[in-house]
């Protein structure tokens, strides 16, 4: 047998190693071997490596068999190896100087004879300390049957008290990780892991190969299992992930016995933008996003580093990976019927990503909506044979949302339809009828009260005849006013003045080019048998006008077009037409505003105030 040489001093503590590590994790810095503490806050030194350290497993480089126990070798003096052969039979090796000779006289990567019974010895590699090739029978002096003395000759490997073999656990090789690159920035919150795994599981009693994920957020020793696979997958899809953070993770090779740990790589995940975009109209502030309808559709340009145009999904929710670290600016575009520029920008358009900050930024925008042109009537009396129908948008004030507001001096007016019709105000119980909430379903089944009907109930009467062009010369009768004739298409451009009172009776067209008032104390009326149309230049118009079919032309601009104010009484036997849109100004102010004016029933002809029809109900 030979000598124990005396106990080593214990090593400085590794100073390349993190301070941070996994419980039972193995390392080797300069030819010494540790193991991390229990408590993960320290490495516990471990053992010397005589023949330095693996690098590929980052453990000690050890032969496949060891010297017997406490075998040592003196190449003068103190110096040399001091041996332990451990319980796995792998050995440990203490270096105090640059010693390498064995007892035998024979360095490590030199071959020696093979004896005795030769292949009834235990199986052994047929290289030369795993540097250089021997040609048999000559094997590694460290690859030789370590359970014998120093210098015995090679017998068979032991067996327990059964006769069994005894087995000799060794370690797996260490998996090489791969993709995601180390350090590398990835571009989903969906990663594939990947690595090439190594065959050599080394020795397991009982053997049990496999492999376990393990992937950590700010952790540079990951110990957070994510699953555990097969010994021979090279692979792992991790899902789930949080935006802008960066993660850790290693493979760990395991063969029942032993556990070999992988380096450690890590990966930067994108940030992701994300917002709403939704109808404003009705709120004021950004709290109340969850009531307010979503804008789908949608464009959300994204520009940094990479521009991106996400198209928002049907909820009116966008969504979007960006990458980091970066800073972006964000700006949504809606179509009609949304006016372009937000109306509620909530949380800004700037988002600005640094690594391992917020994963994901909010920006969400709030937008007017552009309602179609619509209707309102001051003081007066609505009357639709077929129904009602005007879109009173819900974010003009709340005393405002009628289809009959009442005047200044408090008076409303009656909604009324035809049996079967409805009226359609488009916001539900947002927008009323009216302050006083009058309405009824009741038709009027009697003579249409128009061209001819006013042709024969005014027959009698004195009439001027008119050339259909330009206001003609006031010269009223006893009954003080007057009524005018004309066959064909006329025009009505001008306006009447204090104390006249004209009847406009005309058997065609009448067009309305220029804005038309009536003074105070006088009387306008325009009976036409086809079409009255007011021009898309007209603003203000007064008077009352009977037609077959009333026209409110568009210029067809939004940014020119005017509002329609009609003072008086304005009744389309067919139909009024309503075609004036506003853009934006629509969400503030009708279209088309009628307003009631008493004074002109007061002025008006004796002819002009007779009716012959009854209201009754018919039903409660």
């Amino acid at each position: 047998m030979c000598n124990v040489s005396p106990t080593p001093t214990d090593p400085p503590a590794p100073t390349a190693a993190p301070t941070i590590c996994v419980k039972d994790e193995l390392t080797c810095i300069d030819g010494y071997e540790y193991k991390c503490s229990a408590d993960k806050t320290t490495w516990d030194y471990l053992r010397a490596c005589a023949y330095g350290c693996d690098t590929i497993n980052d453990v000690c480089s050890v032969s496949s068999y060891c010297e017997d126990i406490n075998c040592s070798c003196d190449a003068g003096g103190a110096e040399g190896y001091f041996v332990t052969c451990w319980s796995d039979e792998t050995q440990q090796e203490w270096l105090w100087d640059d010693c390498i000779a064995f007892d035998s006289g024979y360095t490590k990567d030199q071959c020696v004879d093979r004896v005795a019974s030769g292949d009834a010895c235990h199986a052994v590699s047929d290289t030369c300390g795993g540097l250089a090739s021997c040609v048999l029978p000559l094997v590694s002096r460290i690859d030789s049957c370590g359970w014998q003395e120093c210098g015995v000759a090679c017998e068979p490997p032991p067996v327990d008290g059964g006769g069994n073999p005894v087995c000799v656990a060794s370690y797996p090789v260490k998996a090489v990780l791969s993709l995601p690159v180390n350090g590398s920035s990835v571009d989903g919150l969906s990663v594939d892991l990947s690595w090439t795994v190594s065959a050599d599981y080394g020795t397991g009693c009982p053997q049990s190969n496999g492999q376990t994920v393990y992937l950590e957020a700010g952790d540079t020793s990951p110990d957070v299992w994510v699953t555990s696979l097969f010994a021979n997958e090279n692979s792992y899809t991790a899902s789930g992930l949080e935006g802008n953070t960066q993660y850790y993770w290693r493979v760990v090779a395991s063969n029942g016995s032993l556990d070999m740990y992988s380096d450690v790589f890590s990966f930067v995940t994108p940030g992701v933008v994300t917002g709403t975009l939704f109808d404003a109209s009705a709120i004021d502030n950004c709290s109340l996003i969850g009531s307010a309808p979503k804008i789908s559709g949608s464009l959300v340009n994204i520009v940094g580093g990479t521009s991106y145009a996400p198209v928002t999904d049907a909820l009116g929710v966008y969504s979007q990976i960006v990458n980091t670290p970066d800073s972006y600016v964000v700006t949504p575009v809606v179509v009609d019927p949304y006016v372009l520029t937000p109306k509620l920008t909530c949380q800004g358009t700037s988002a600005d990503f640094v690594v391992d900050g917020t994963g994901a930024v909010t920006l969400d925008f709030g937008f007017w909506r552009i309602y179609g042109g619509w209707w309102q009537a001051i003081g007066g009396d609505v009357y639709g044979g077929g129904g009602i129908e005007s879109v009173v948008p819900v974010d003009i004030p709340a005393n405002e949302r009628y289809l009959i507001k009442n005047d200044a001096n408090g008076n409303g007016g009656l909604a009324q339809y035809g049996t079967g019709g409805v009226i359609e105000l488009g916001a539900g119980d947002e927008v009323y009828v009216s302050e006083i909430g009058w309405e009824a379903e009741s038709g009027y089944g009697g003579q249409d009260v128009n061209y001819e009907y006013y042709t024969a109930k005014m027959q009698a009467l004195e009439k001027t005849v008119w050339d259909g062009v330009g206001k003609p010369t006031y010269t009223p009768g006893i009954d003080g006013y007057e009524v005018y004739t004309y066959t064909g298409d006329a025009t009505i451009n001008f306006d009447v003045s204090g104390g006249e009172r004209m009847v406009f009776m005309v058997n065609g067209n009448v067009s309305v080019s220029s804005d038309v008032t009536v003074a105070l104390g006088s009387h306008l009326t325009v009976i036409s048998s086809g079409i009255i149309t007011f021009d898309s230049n007209v603003g203000v118009v007064q008077g009352w006008w009977v037609a077959d079919r009333i026209v409110i032309e568009s210029t067809g601009d939004t940014a020119t077009e005017l509002q329609f104010q009609g003072q008086g009484s304005f009744i389309g036997w067919d139909a009024v037409e309503f075609n004036r849109d506003r853009g934006v100004t629509n969400n503030t102010e009708p279209a088309e505003e009628f307003t009631y004016r008493a004074d002109l029933m007061i002025n008006a002809p004796r002819a002009l105030k007779f009716s012959r029809y009854k209201w009754l109900e018919q039903a409660p």
